[in-house]
């Protein structure tokens, strides 16, 4: 298995089938993952609000739907960004 960074900053490393954590953890940059994930949900909550506009649907269920959509957007990017969502190998 490869090693990766976890939630808690150690590096994590299966060895032998044993789950084992070091202390030499890479660097992760904070302000471009946020700024990342910043910048698409904040595209996916004016979409969605927009989206709700031309629907016809009443500005308070529109606001709520377009800050679920940015909420999910922003924690997808930041969960990517870490690592803890990783894509599968193409078979």
């Amino acid at each position: 298995m490869k090693d990766r960074l976890s939630v808690t900053g150690l590096m994590r490393a299966v060895e032998g089938g044993v789950l084992k954590a070091t202390k030499t953890a890479e660097k992760f940059d904070w302000c471009d993952a946020l700024a990342d994930a910043a910048i698409v949900s904040g595209i996916g909550f004016f979409a969605a609000f927009g989206g709700t506009g031309l629907a016809g649907v009443p500005s308070k269920e529109a606001i709520w739907a377009a800050t679920v959509t940015a909420a999910v957007q922003f924690l997808t990017i930041m969960g990517l960004k870490r690592g803890l969502i990783t894509k599968k190998a193409s078979a």
